[in-house]
């Protein structure tokens, strides 16, 4: 096998090894983050027919807090 061949080979190897770790990675915090959720939905109190009603609240939240922002920054006299 000739240097370029084995280069091939371990780089083969090296990018198969970094996808199967990202792929456990993202397993592990889909793990966690669903373990995170039943906590808070318990601690909560909540339902799961709840949430897209909060998320939807969250969002318009943010668009509020984001219009805001950009009113302040029209009327801000050091512009």
């Amino acid at each position: 096998m000739g240097i370029a061949n084995r280069r091939d080979h371990l780089t083969a190897a090296v990018l198969f090894w970094n996808d199967q770790k990202e792929k456990g990675m993202a397993l592990k915090q889909i793990e966690i983050s669903n373990k995170q959720l039943e906590s808070d939905i318990s601690k909560y109190k909540l339902k799961i027919e709840q949430l897209p009603v909060l998320l939807g609240e969250l969002r318009n939240a943010e668009k509020e807090c984001k219009a805001g922002k950009e009113h302040l920054k029209d009327e801000s006299p050091l512009q």
